[in-house]
């Protein structure tokens, strides 16, 4: 079996490369396609739309590399899939990451019996279309590289912190970051986008990561691995319909950190709460976790080594290519 992963390049600190490999370990010849290579030269060409530019690419590497498997992932759609039926007889997988953010779900029914399978990380998009009629839909959460995010030594104390946060804010995110200040329990904020948020409170401020830019890679590892509990909020278009565990908890979980994260329906099932991460359900309940967990260090710790023993037995991202695999053999 031949597949060819198709999406964005260094996505989630290269999350889908990772995950294309591990894929290949479980016998499958697999390949990694940049989507903005198959986009070509960024400059338009007015006879040749984008969308014209991107299917002739894909139709020329169908034909040079003849896969079995086609896996497309991306935050929105990028092909017409009547189209790609037109060269490509295989297998076609959408692997979702967004959830109910995926725009291409609102419209389902112009695209899903088109292709094979539809992977998704949530479970509530999952009900969802299956509800709707769509049997070819199935729900597989993210997991982690541990060999990428395995604890090291935290040499630079600019990343020594009680209690971080990393990723980008919103009106649901600040409120829950406002309640930790008001009862003394500041969180520093990682994310050069933080230093642009409006009537952010003086002390709210003086908590921000002191260099105004984004974190990736080694910045990253250490950040999450110097601080002394995460805590993990929701994106505001998720927090009313709790769902998608998002990447943060299996990241922070495989670098022995304890975790403090916002409820979503999947947690449960995935990790147990309160002793291998601790779950918050509003604002006041944060704040009450959060001051529990920094009175006993001692629990926060044992919390962070099970929960990192939980990852390794059950979260990695060889545990996740050996499920996809038996999705593809079903198919």
């Amino acid at each position: 079996m031949k597949l060819i992963m198709i999406a964005s390049p260094g996505k989630l600190d290269r999350y889908l490369e990772d995950f294309t490999e591990s894929i290949s370990r479980t016998g499958i010849d697999t390949r990694f396609q940049s989507l903005s290579e198959l986009n070509g030269n960024r400059f338009p060409v007015f006879w040749r739309s984008p969308e014209i530019k991107r299917h002739e690419s894909l139709r020329k590497l169908v034909k040079e590399e003849k896969p079995d498997v086609l896996i497309f992932n991306s935050s929105k759609p990028r092909f017409d899939f009547r189209k790609v039926r037109e060269f490509f007889r295989g297998r076609i997988v959408v692997y979702d990451m967004e959830g109910p953010n995926f725009p291409a779900f609102d419209r389902a029914d112009k695209w899903i019996q088109l292709v094979d399978l539809v992977v998704t990380t949530s479970r509530y998009s999952c009900r969802k279309l299956q509800t709707e009629g769509y049997s070819n839909v199935v729900y597989l959460p993210h997991g982690v590289n541990p060999r990428k995010f395995y604890p090291e030594e935290v040499s630079n104390p600019v990343f020594h912190r009680e209690r971080i946060f990393i990723g980008r804010p919103s009106p649901h995110r600040i409120e829950c970051f406002e309640s930790l200040l008001n009862s003394d329990l500041p969180v520093t904020l990682y994310g050069k986008k933080w230093h642009a948020v409006p009537n952010l409170s003086p002390g709210q401020s003086a908590a921000l990561f002191p260099l105004a830019e984004n974190i990736y890679g080694d910045s990253l590892r250490q950040a999450v691995s110097g601080a002394a509990l995460f805590i993990n909020v929701q994106q505001d278009q998720f927090k009313d319909l709790h769902t998608l565990v998002n990447m943060q908890v299996f990241i922070v979980s495989a670098c022995r950190t304890s975790l403090l994260t916002e409820y979503v329906e999947e947690l449960e099932e995935l990790f147990e709460p309160e002793r291998e991460i601790s779950i918050f359900r509003n604002p006041e309940e944060l704040c009450e976790k959060a001051r529990f967990l920094q009175k006993n260090p001692a629990t926060a710790r044992t919390m962070a080594e099970a929960a990192f023993q939980r990852t390794l037995r059950d979260h990695t991202l060889d545990h996740r290519a050996q499920a996809f695999r038996q999705l593809l053999d079903a198919l």
